[in-house]
């Protein structure tokens, strides 16, 4: 069904816009809207009035979940510290890192648990610098039960 046969078309336009004219038309839309609001206001207030309640229930429940997850947070990245990282407070870092250098005894950075490494090295008992698990062993297996029952109550809680 070939009435017309073969056809073609194009359009083309050219816009040209300068920031006045941008300018002026964000304006306009502006004040349509103030008229919009201002027009009706009394049809606004009432729906606004009847979101408030709900609204500040909904933050209000929200700050209480926020700071309950943000303690189980802070909890399993404590649990980590004191577990992966030495005692700060008995660790000469000076001391253990200038004892790394020296020694040349080869620490290896390329694998994902260096600090196994690291932190095991006769170095690190000399300074003070040794991890949890090499001072505490049960402390330590106590801690990772601490830290996976932190994490599932973080998980119940964002399901909940």
């Amino acid at each position: 069904m070939a009435l017309f046969g073969n056809t073609s078309g194009s359009v083309s336009f050219d816009v040209n816009l300068t920031p006045d004219a941008f300018a002026g038309f964000v304006g306009q839309q502006a004040d349509r809207v103030n008229n919009f609001v201002n027009d009706n206001m009394e049809d606004i207030d009432p729906v606004v009035a009847a979101f408030k309640p709900p609204l500040e229930e909904y933050i209000l429940r929200c700050q209480a979940t926020e700071e309950t997850r943000l303690k189980y947070m802070v909890n399993m990245l404590q649990l980590l510290s004191n577990n992966f990282l030495p005692n700060v407070e008995t660790c000469d870092e000076d001391g253990f890192a200038n004892c790394i250098i020296d020694s040349n005894q080869g620490v290896n950075f390329d694998r994902y648990d260096w600090n196994a490494d690291i932190f095991s090295q006769p170095c690190a008992a000399t300074y003070g610098c040794q991890i949890k698990a090499d001072l505490d062993r049960q402390g330590s297996r106590a801690d990772g039960q601490l830290f996976e029952n932190n994490a599932t109550a973080l998980m119940d809680n964002i399901n909940a």
